[in-house]
């Protein structure tokens, strides 16, 4: 499918359930140029049981798929390759998409089990997966996904991004190369402070130097995770 904005698979009415399968989407016209303001597939405004999955989207100029005001969505076992090829893009630029991006509004969502290659242009570095920060982001699963960049000179700039910190991210078993697997900033700014077990790696940002000790607590109905902390 040619893809243009909006792109050709693109939901925005409300809905009780709509399902997105089985598509081979890509942004390249036949003549070989580039769609720049493309999305694969958007899914757009109040849907409830959204499920995306075993789709194939190349050549995206923006992110491949992007799910906003959502809930109880499913993204599984998509393909997502070169998505976010337009290194101009604005309102969101390259950094803040993705292969998958997941937008504002989007609650009890599950990413599980896709595979995204080689997000971004040369100049416009981009991430496997972007999760926006909201307020309402609440519960998001992201697991089992593989972020690869294997061009020479890497370009993805996270496998998996989380700009600062939305509600209740859980995340394992992530694949990726040439980057972290999740870009998560977590300030310190008093000895007390808690770091919540979202992240495969927190970035720590401390005001000061402070002695902090450690009291592993898993909530209930949540499996343990092991975190890495880096500054």
């Amino acid at each position: 499918f040619g893809c243009g904005h909006p792109p050709p698979l693109w939901g925005g009415v409300d809905a009780s359930e709509i399902i997105i399968s089985d598509n081979i989407v890509d942004g390249r016209q036949k003549d070989g140029t580039q769609q720049n303001s493309s999305y694969g597939i958007y899914s757009l405004a109040s849907v409830r049981n959204l499920s995306i999955h075993d789709n194939i989207v190349r050549n995206t100029g923006r992110s491949g798929i992007t799910v906003e005001d959502a809930s109880f969505a499913l993204v599984h076992d998509n393909i997502i390759e070169l998505p976010v090829q337009y290194a101009a893009a604005t309102s969101p630029t390259p950094d803040l998409m993705g292969g998958i991006q997941v937008q504002t509004g989007v609650t009890q969502c599950v990413l599980h089990d896709n595979k995204v290659l080689n997000p971004g242009v040369s100049g416009a570095s981009s991430n496997g997966i972007f999760v926006r920060n909201n307020s309402t982001n609440n519960v998001i699963i992201i697991r089992n996904n593989e972020c690869v960049d294997d061009r020479g000179s890497t370009i993805m700039i996270h496998g998996v991004s989380i700009a600062s910190t939305p509600l209740s991210v859980y995340m394992s078993g992530q694949r990726t190369t040439g980057a972290l697997s999740v870009d998560a900033l977590q300030p310190i700014t008093a000895a007390a402070n808690t770091i919540r077990p979202q992240a495969d790696v927190w970035r720590i940002d401390p005001n000061n130097n402070y002695t902090m000790s450690s009291t592993p607590t898993v909530t209930n109905g949540y499996d343990g995770q092991i975190m890495r902390l880096i500054n």
